[in-house]
């Protein structure tokens, strides 16, 4: 997907939402960088480092400068059968654990200032195991 850099906020895509089960990827503005929240029913059972925020730890530092001249920001997440990882156009990477129920659902929402989504697309992979 391609989104025009918001100044301030998120971008949020929520995957797999059946209303009990969904994992949020998304751009934080502020810092420049993408975030994986697993919030769903099934992490709601284990510890809290589960369920945190996890981001680029070095997102402040590395991308500062660069952050203020990226008018379009590139997000490509990969989901499979148990997990979820996200690249951004600036080479940053995450990835996460997660055993999503229905990933051809898709959400967006932005929350503290309005984005404009440029492309937004969805593919599936292909299986890795042949017969």
């Amino acid at each position: 997907m391609s989104f025009a850099r918001p100044d301030t906020g998120e971008l949020r895509l929520r995957l797999g939402d059946d209303g009990a089960h969904a994992v949020t990827v998304g751009y934080d503005a502020d810092r420049g960088a993408a975030f994986i929240v697993r919030n769903d029913t099934v992490a709601a059972t284990f510890p809290a480092v589960y369920r945190a925020v996890q981001t680029d730890p070095a997102a402040d530092a590395d991308r500062a400068g660069r952050r203020a001249t990226q008018e379009i920001v590139t997000m490509d997440v990969l989901v499979d059968a148990s997990s979820v990882e996200v690249f951004l156009n600036d080479g940053s990477s995450l990835t996460s654990a997660m055993y999503p129920v229905d990933t051809a659902t898709v959400t967006a929402e932005t929350v503290g200032a309005p984005c404009r989504i440029e492309d937004l697309s969805l593919a599936p992979m292909a299986t890795a195991i042949t017969d």
